[in-house]
């Protein structure tokens, strides 16, 4: 077996990331239809609570150094200072390990305090202790994931990206086996109760991050070669310039990090005080937050999977070509970014929003809120998809100032528009449960005008460019929506057909819309936005050796 790997363009980083985190969110979310049957709303309700904590104090453990260790490798490699990158590297190692340990005990000694934060009017206190449980088990994937993180960062910022792209799956496919298996046994053979499920199933973060960091520890061994550990006669940073340097990178990427997982922790209890007022039964209150908080954003991810490859791959090249002052190099990334967001993001969630009911129903079955709330949730995903990019690409220019700034201001915002709006819309007559989602696409506008503006100062970040692709991809757009809207005329997919059937007719849906969408962007000129020349040649020289191989 070949165990080596090369190194990677910022485009087919891209895809290579894409693919793992697409194939990841789909997974992600199809196993939530019988993880969910098993253990249902209240169980679920559990399950996502502590996990939402879990995701706070994971941020705080990693501190953002997996995301600063990228840049920082690729900025010492870009300047040959080769020394100074394994260093960084083993300073990087004893700080995320005490911010692990120092998370993992917090979260054991308070998990009770923690967990009766979700004790709202409408349940008992047991769900109090369910909560208090499932924290403390999930917690101790703290003490593992934080350091698989950090060396999938090491390998990322050596561009290294099939090895972390693989890494995502392998991680992925064990979580999900484990959580899957684990429910079954515990309550459908065994018997116990849904929450001893709920408990052996968050066992799964842990196992798969040791599997995973067993596997990155191997890969790394195998391409020991591409590690350059010194150079002839080079300077060796300080201990203290390396720390500040990992220090300023990481106290950027964790507020805002952060700040993102506290939101989401505390727009669940804001949808749920706005709805309480508004007298929506119990039951209905937790399965609009099981849909907006925990159950949509995994079908979100399909779109939001382009975001996470492009943040992965973006941080190590935009840092070396920033610290070897190539700021052409930088625009042309960005644009790229812009090009990809617009080509491959928006014709997926137009289809999405097209076929809500029945991408809803195959996943998690018929509900009431789940297409309205999918709907407008999928077009945050867009922009969140830019922003995401954008807050890389400037702190990996050392602006992480502004993108702290910048997303503490949206979230805030946010925040404070999340109630407001939940009662507008309820005065309006329209579903109030939607308002934390107007209201977060609102704020994500905010975010986008800002982070433009800065890039613009920076770099002349040229973001005219977007309106001139757009214009591309105009005319394709609506002809594909028009194809699926006649396709669905001519054969209508009833959510009664069962999800085997209604999933097959999404499947032919989606590679006809997809083949008359991108034939039409081949011929205005988009597509060839969405590739580098690196890629092409890459893919070129591979065609030619398959050739080559098959006539000899």
């Amino acid at each position: 077996m070949n165990h080596k790997v090369r190194k990677s363009s910022f485009a087919e980083s891209t895809y290579l990331m894409y693919i793992a985190f697409m194939i990841n969110g789909i997974i992600g979310a199809l196993y939530y239809t019988p993880f969910l049957a098993m253990i249902g709303h209240e169980g679920f309700y559990v399950y996502d609570s502590a996990y939402a904590i879990f995701s706070l104090f994971l941020d705080l453990s990693t501190s953002g150094i997996p995301v600063a260790m990228s840049m920082i490798v690729s900025e010492y490699n870009s300047l040959g200072m080769y020394a100074s990158k394994e260093k960084a590297f083993k300073i990087g190692r004893y700080i995320i390990l005490g911010f692990s340990i120092f998370s993992f005990l917090v979260l054991q000694f308070f998990a009770r305090d923690i967990g009766y934060f979700y004790l709202p009017d409408i349940t008992d206190s047991r769900t109090g202790e369910r909560i208090t449980d499932a924290i403390r088990v999930v917690s101790f994937s703290l003490l593992i994931i934080p350091m698989m993180a950090l060396k999938r960062g090491y390998l990322q910022g050596h561009q290294l990206f099939v090895i972390s792209s693989r890494s995502q799956l392998i991680e992925q496919m064990t979580r999900i086996t484990v959580i899957l298996t684990g429910a079954f046994v515990t309550i459908k053979v065994l018997g116990y109760s849904v929450y001893s499920g709920v408990l052996v199933s968050l066992w799964g973060v842990t196992i798969s991050g040791l599997i995973t960091y067993y596997y990155l520890t191997k890969k790394s061994s195998y391409n020991e070669e591409l590690f350059i550990k010194e150079g002839e006669g080079e300077r060796v940073e300080r201990t203290r310039t390396i720390i500040r340097k990992i220090v300023v990178y990481c106290v950027i990427i964790s507020i805002v990090s952060m700040s993102v997982s506290l939101y989401n922790i505390v727009n669940k209890k804001l949808i749920l005080v706005a709805l309480t007022n508004l007298n929506y039964p119990s039951e209905e209150i937790k399965i609009i937050l099981n849909n907006a908080i925990g159950l949509i954003p995994k079908i979100g991810t399909i779109v939001i999977s382009l975001s996470l490859a492009m943040t992965s791959s973006i941080a190590p090249h935009i840092a070396g070509n920033y610290a070897r002052q190539d700021y052409k190099g930088v625009n042309d990334k960005l644009k790229q970014v812009v090009s990809i967001v617009l080509v491959i993001a928006v014709p997926m969630a137009l289809g999405i929003i097209l076929l809500a009911p029945q991408v809803y129903y195959v996943f998690f079955g018929i509900s009431e809120y789940g297409p309205p709330i999918l709907r407008i949730a999928i077009a945050f995903n867009v922009i969140s998809c830019t922003t995401a990019v954008f807050s890389t690409a400037l702190q990996s220019m050392n602006h992480g100032k502004h993108v702290c700034f910048y997303t503490i201001l949206s979230i805030l915002l946010n925040i404070t528009m999340d109630i407001p709006l939940i009662y507008l819309l309820h005065n309006l007559g329209l579903p109030a449960y939607l308002g934390a989602n107007v209201s977060n696409i609102i704020a994500e506008l905010l975010l986008l005008v800002l982070q433009i503006r800065t890039l613009y100062a920076v770099v002349n970040f040229d973001y005219r460019r977007a309106f001139t692709i757009f214009r591309q991809i105009a005319m394709p757009l609506g002809v594909m929506a028009v194809v699926v809207l006649i396709m669905k005329a001519i054969i209508p997919v009833s959510l009664s057909f069962g999800r085997i059937k209604v999933l097959l007719l999404l499947l032919i849906y989606a590679v006809v819309g997809a083949g008359v969408y991108f034939a039409l962007c081949y011929k205005t000129g988009a597509l060839k936005l969405v590739f580098d020349e690196e890629m092409i040649s890459s893919l070129m020289k591979r065609f030619r050796k398959e050739k080559n191989d098959e006539e000899n």
